[in-house]
């Protein structure tokens, strides 16, 4: 009896030593591709308007930004702004702009 509580209490702890491993690599990721958005975001408000990196081809030439979503390549396809895009219904970020005007 007493080896197997001992072997039951030893598999516990293993098993609460794997998530805290795992958690610990899940915010280890999730840090990473923050810093890589943050990179990202700073390489692209760089170059928006006119590159000012001054490589040949510009790295940031093919991303775009959407006002929803944050900076990416190419166009979004998000279904919202895809949605908008067509002109099917407005996309709704928070403001209203001036109908009237």
């Amino acid at each position: 009896m007493k080896g197997e509580k001992r072997k039951r209490l030893q598999e516990e702890a293993d098993d609460e030593a794997d998530k805290k491993a795992r958690a610990a690599a899940r915010d280890a990721a999730k840090d990473e591709a923050k810093k890589a958005k943050e990179a990202l975001e700073k390489a692209f408000k760089k170059c928006e308007r006119t590159c000012k990196c001054k490589e040949v081809p510009c790295p940031m030439e093919k991303y775009k930004r959407c006002p929803a979503c944050g900076v990416k390549k190419g166009l979004c396809k998000v279904q919202a702004c895809v949605a908008a895009r067509k002109g099917d219904q407005p996309l709704l970020l928070g403001y209203n702009p001036n109908v009237g005007a």
